[in-house]
């Protein structure tokens, strides 16, 4: 008898799930019908830059379109927030351009390009500063030199000083 009993019950119970569960299938595709789809946002760089002439078109780009210079800062703020503390500016510089595109470039630009010149620069600082309440331009400036300064000789760099 009670083995009856149970068995009735679990069919009971089984049914009402199967019940609740085409309920929640309907209202799926109701509220996937009712919303409208989100548009997929390109991230503004997918891979960093390798060559000089990438960077000038970047750095056209973001002359020229002020939502595409406003989505940059954001994802190089975001980059730059994720990474630790001793690594932001390289992790940052990183996803910007490649050891061997920074190998030709300094701060200055004295030899090498300027680097303070391109409108890249100004996307840094205001990335980092978005971060970091606390900094000021002139410790940015002072981080992306020596970061600058060094890729030569870090792993994909030229290993040597680039005149241009």
């Amino acid at each position: 008898m009670a083995m009856i009993f149970f068995l009735a019950f679990q069919t009971r119970v089984l049914t009402k799930l199967e019940q609740v569960t085409e309920v929640q299938q309907e209202l799926m595709k109701r509220i996937s019908s009712a919303v409208p789809a989100r548009k997929q946002v390109a991230e503004p760089l997918p891979r960093p830059r390798t060559t000089p002439m990438e960077l000038n078109v970047l750095c056209d780009k973001i002359t020229r379109e002020d939502g595409f210079r406003k989505q940059l800062v954001c994802d190089v703020a975001l980059y730059y927030n994720i990474s630790s503390k001793q690594s932001r500016e390289n992790s940052m510089m990183s996803r910007l351009g490649t050891t061997e595109l920074w190998s030709g470039y300094s701060m200055r630009g004295r030899i090498k390009s300027c680097f303070a010149d391109l409108p890249l620069m100004q996307v840094s600082v205001k990335a980092c500063i978005r971060c970091l309440s606390e900094a000021r331009i002139a410790d940015v400036e002072r981080e992306v030199g020596e970061y600058l300064k060094h890729a030569p000789f870090k792993k994909g760099g030229s290993g040597k000083v680039v005149f241009f």
